[in-house]
C-alpha cells in the first residue's frame, strides 16, 4: 500500500487513532517480544559477562552507532516523504549506492586510525574487533533503509517479525556462546550481527517478493540525481544534526571509558540499556507510526492535535515505572542482574528525571521537525547536547567523580529536551497546558506513589524483594485501570 492509500484511508490523523493503533501494534507486537527475550535474557548475560567484557562490546557498538547514522546521509529517511513512488524507489537506490561508499570508505580509516582510536578509549582488547566494522556497518545500515521503505508501504507486520527475529537470534547466539565457553566481548558483538543479518533478510524477503516492479521504475541515474537534489536538506543539515545526536548518545560510553575503565563504561552501557528497553517497547513503534501518520496530518493542517495526543500518551505510559526506578534502581539491579551491577541501579537513579524528559521528546521531537521541514532546530539541539554532555562528563572525569558527571549530564540534558519540546509546541500551535490537565490525575498518583515508596525504603526499611513485588503490582494495576478509564489510551492503543 502506497502513501497516497494510506492517506485516502486516514485523511484525518486525529480522526483515525483506531487505524493508528493497529499499525502500532504490528511494531509493537516485534518490539514485545524484542525486549520480552531482551530482558530474560539479561539477567544470563550479567552472569556470564562482567562489566567489562560488557563495556568493550559497547565501545565497539557505539563506535558503529556513530558511523551508521550518516552511512545513508539520511536520504533513507526521505525515503517516507515522495508522493510518487517512483521517486521514493529512487531515493532507495540513492540510500543503498552512499552506504556502500561509505563502508569502502571506512577499510582505510579502520587501518589507519584504528589503533591512536583505541588508545584515546582505554580499550585495547577493541583491535581484536576493527576488522568487521565495515560489515557492521553495511548491515545495520542496509536495515535502516528497508526498513523505512517497509514504513512507507504501510507494512509493519513485517517489521515487526524482523524485530523479534533479531532479538531472539542475536540472544540466543550471545548466550549460547557464552554457555560454551567463548566469554569475550566476541560472543557479544557476533551474536548482535547475526542477530541484525536475521532482521535484514525477512525484509529483503518481503522487498523482493512484492516490490522489485516498483523500485525498478526508479532505477533511474536522472532521477536519482534529481531526488538526491530535492532532498538536500537531510545531507545538508539533517545529517549534522543526527550525527551530533548519535555521538552525544555515545559519548558517555567512549568517555567513561577513557576517564574512568571499561568497567564504568560498560556499568552506565547497562543502566541505559535497561532505561531505554521498556521506553522504546512503545515509544518506537509509536514514533515510527507517527512520523507516516503526521505527514499526511501536516498535509491537512491536522498535525497539532495528533502531536498533543502523542505527549501525553507518552507522560501517561511512562510516569509510573520513571518513578518507581528513581526510587529502587540500586536494589532492583542488585537483586535482577547480581551485585556486580548494582552500580548500574544508582546510574539509572541519577539519570531517571531525564529519561523521562527524554521520552517525551525522542518520540515526537525529530519526527515533528522532520515532517515540518525545521530540521535546523535539530542541528542546534544536537550540537548543544554534544557539547554539554562533553563538558559535563569532562568535569567529572577531571575530579574523578562519576556521580557528577551523571548529575551535570541529566541537568543538561533536561535543558536540551526540554528546549526540542518547546520548539515543537510553539511551531505546530499545539497546547502544553491542555496535555498537563488532561493528565493531571495520572502527575497527582505519581506523587503518591513516590512518597509511599520512599517511607517503605528508607523509613520502614521494607525487604528490597517486598518492594519490588509491590512495584510490579503498583505497575500491572495502574496501567489496568488506564487502560479501562482513559478513552485515549484505548483509541490509540490495539490492546
Amino acid at each position: 500500500m502506497t502513501e497516497e492509500e494510506g492517506a485516502e484511508q486516514s485523511p484525518d490523523a486525529n480522526s483515525d487513532k483506531k487505524a493508528f493503533g493497529k499499525d502500532v501494534g504490528k511494531l509493537v507486537s516485534g518490539t514485545v517480544v524484542a525486549q520480552v527475550v531482551g530482558l530474560l535474557i539479561y539477567p544470563i548475560l550479567t552472569r556470564i559477562f562482567d562489566p567489562e567484557i560488557y563495556g568493550i562490546a559497547s565501545i565497539f557498538l557505539s563506535i558503529v552507532s556513530v558511523i551508521v547514522v550518516i552511512s545513508c546521509l539520511r536520504y533513507e529517511v526521505a525515503i517516507l516523504l515522495p508522493k510518487d513512488d517512483k521517486d521514493a524507489s529512487s531515493l532507495f537506490f540513492a540510500s543503498f549506492i552512499i552506504l556502500i561508499a561509505i563502508c569502502v570508505v571506512c577499510i582505510p580509516i579502520v587501518l589507519i586510525l584504528g589503533k591512536p582510536i583505541i588508545d584515546i578509549l582505554n580499550a585495547p582488547d577493541l583491535i581484536n574487533y576493527l576488522w568487521i566494522l565495515p560489515l557492521f556497518v553495511f548491515v545495520d545500515g542496509a536495515y535502516m533503509i528497508l526498513r523505512f521503505w517497509n514504513t512507507r508501504r504501510i507494512r509493519f507486520g513485517m517489521q515487526a517479525i524482523s524485530q523479534a527475529s533479531q532479538s531472539v537470534t542475536g540472544s540466543g547466539l550471545k548466550v549460547g556462546l557464552g554457555l560454551l565457553g567463548n566469554i569475550s566481548p566476541a560472543a557479544l558483538i557476533y551474536g548482535q550481527l547475526f542477530g541484525n543479518i536475521t532482521g535484514i533478510a525477512l525484509l529483503l524477503y518481503q522487498l523482493i517478493k512484492k516490490d522489485v516492479s516498483t523500485l525498478y521504475n526508479g532505477l533511474s541515474i536522472k532521477n536519482i540525481r534529481g531526488q538526491i537534489s530535492r532532498y538536500k536538506k537531510f545531507p545538508l543539515i539533517d545529517t549534522w544534526a543526527n550525527l551530533f545526536n548519535v555521538i552525544s548518545w555515545q559519548v558517555p560510553i567512549f568517555m567513561l571509558s577513557a576517564f574512568f575503565s571499561p568497567v564504568v563504561s560498560g556499568l552506565y552501557a547497562m543502566g541505559f540499556a535497561i532505561i531505554q528497553m521498556p521506553m522504546s517497547l512503545i515509544g518506537g513503534s509509536l514514533g515510527q507510526v507517527y512520523y507516516q501518520r503526521g505527514s499526511i496530518a501536516f498535509k491537512n493542517n491536522k498535525l497539532a492535535p495528533l502531536l498533543e495526543d502523542m505527549v501525553q500518551l507518552l507522560l501517561m505510559l511512562s510516569i509510573i515505572p520513571i518513578v518507581l526506578l528513581l526510587i529502587l534502581g540500586e536494589g532492583l539491579f542488585g537483586f535482577v542482574f547480581g551485585n556486580q551491577w548494582a552500580e548500574a541501579g544508582v546510574y539509572c537513579q541519577i539519570l531517571a528525571v531525564w529519561a523521562f524528559i527524554w521520552f517525551l521528546s525522542s518520540t515526537t521531537g525529530s519526527n515533528t521537525l522532520n515532517i515540518i521541514e525545521k530540521q535546523e532546530y535539530l542541528l542546534k539541539f544536537s550540537i548543544f547536547n554534544l557539547i554539554s554532555r562533553v563538558l559535563a562528563l569532562s568535569i567529572g572525569g577531571y575530579y574523578q567523580n562519576i556521580y557528577l558527571a551523571l548529575w551535570l549530564f541529566t541537568l543538561f540534558g533536561i535543558i536540551a529536551y526540554g528546549y526540542v519540546l518547546y520548539v515543537i509546541f510553539v511551531h505546530t500551535n499545539a497546547s502544553y497546558r491542555k496535555i498537563l490537565i488532561e493528565s493531571k490525575y495520572q502527575i497527582i498518583f505519581a506523587i503518591v506513589v513516590a512518597l509511599i515508596f520512599i517511607g517503605l525504603q528508607s523509613f520502614f526499611k521494607v525487604n528490597i524483594i517486598i518492594l519490588l513485588i509491590l512495584a510490579t503490582i503498583v505497575i500491572i494495576g495502574y496501567y489496568l485501570h488506564l487502560y479501562r478509564y482513559n478513552p485515549k489510551i484505548r483509541a490509540y492503543l490495539p490492546f
